[in-house]
């Protein structure tokens, strides 16, 4: 059965996370504030929670550009890359 064929006999508000594996990987970020900061992934809704700078989290790979705009979080670029 294709994807179309899928997505006929699926609701498209149930769309949003059906693919089971993800496309890329979740890319780390590491914080630069002073205080704690609390950040809302604008694709998957997921909180992220920074308790003090220097905090590294990994970000599902939707939420990632929208955290880019964050000036006190820094994108950690893996070797190699």
């Amino acid at each position: 059965m294709g994807y179309s064929q899928l997505s006929k006999n699926i609701p498209s508000k149930n769309l949003r996370g059906f693919v089971s594996s993800k496309m890329w990987s979740d890319v780390s970020f590491r914080y630069t504030g002073k205080t704690s900061l609390t950040a809302v992934g604008r694709i998957t809704g997921r909180y992220y929670r920074f308790q003090k700078q220097g905090d590294i989290l990994s970000v599902d790979y939707r939420d990632a550009n929208a955290m880019k705009a964050i000036t006190a979080l820094d994108k950690i670029i893996p070797p190699g890359k």
